[in-house]
Order: structure tokens, then sequence, then C-alpha cells
């Protein structure tokens, strides 16, 4: 396995670890408990990742919700966060912009700032499971729409049903990079 591969998949096992072990607990809705934990490695500040498509010729998920982003561009980056709502779930904070999480909705996905509604919550928060194309990496499933995964469409990012071909599973699948995989000198 290479290096990326082996991070990876350290991330999602890290991630159903965590997730598993809330299972018991029964989890109510307390602003007080929205208090963001880290999903990712050893520190708070190794919790950074980018997310790559799965198909090369697209870039990283951009601040802008599109495909076309640089690793480069610390606009790119993001905090993985316990779910703002719901068991087994994470939640997408801008590593610059401190309180503002992606959200998913019918106009595609947005990083906006947090807001305590409900509607907010749901869908600021999203299903970690393995590749779809490939279990060695992510894909993304709406928190909202449970049958609805994020995915690049035309240049955009956004959360749609699954298809049953083979470019929607690449498009809903996706690289996680962490900055200690390049160096940014």
């Amino acid at each position: 396995m290479h290096h990326r591969e082996l991070i990876t998949l350290f991330f999602l096992l890290i991630i159903c670890s965590f997730c598993n072990s809330n299972e018991e607990e029964k989890e109510e809705y307390d602003i007080d408990s929205i208090e963001s934990s880290s999903l990712l490695l050893e520190k708070k500040k190794d919790s950074l990742i980018a997310l790559k498509t799965y198909q090369p010729k697209y870039g990283y998920w951009s601040a802008e919700g599109r495909n076309n982003g640089k690793f480069e561009d610390k606009r790119n980056w993001y905090y993985v966060r316990k779910g703002l709502i719901g068991d087994n779930t994470i939640s997408l904070e801008s590593s610059i912009q401190k309180g503002y999480y992606w959200r998913v909705n019918k106009s595609g996905a947005k990083l906006e700032k947090l807001e305590y509604s409900d509607l907010f919550l749901r869908e600021a928060t999203f299903i970690p499971t393995p590749g779809i194309a490939d279990y060695l990496l992510l894909s993304l499933r709406s928190f909202a729409n449970p049958k609805a995964y994020i995915r690049h469409y035309r240049g955009k990012i956004i959360a749609s049903g699954r298809k049953i071909f083979d470019d929607f599973n690449k498009d809903a699948t996706w690289k996680v990079v962490t900055p200690t995989d390049f160096s940014l000198d």
C-alpha cells in the first residue's frame, strides 16, 4: 500500500472507532454539547484535511464549493469535527473561517456560519462511508438526505442520489489528504 492509502485507511478507522464509541450513548441535542472534537490523527493540529476528487483530472474541494481547488490554498483545508447532529457523523469546519461549516442543500454546497436551527445542523452533517469507487477512500452521505452522496458534478460540489454508473461512483469518492502529505515550502 502507498503512504497516502495508509493515511486514508487510518482516517477511516479513526472515524469508525470514534463513531462506534458513541453508539451506546443516547445523543440528545444540546447546544452546549456542540463543542467540536477532533477526529483525525493524534492532536487537534493534525485534524486538518483537504478532500481531493478521486478522478485525477479534477482538483480539491474548494472553499467556493467547486472541484478545482488547489491543495496549497489554505481555504481548501477543513477541520473534521464530531457531527453537529446525529450518531456516527462528522461535520467539516473551515480552517480559516472559524464557525463556518460545509452545508449541503438543494442549491449545492456552501460554507456558512453555524446556526443552531435543526435544518442547518442536519444539512451541515455527513455520514462517512468507505469510498464507493475505492473502499480505501472516503464517501460522504448527507445526513439530511441519507440517499444522497456528496459529489462533484459539472465543476460544483453537490449532494445527489446514487446512480448505477461508474462516473457517479468516482464523483462521490474522495481522497483524504492531510497537510503533512505535502511540503508547503
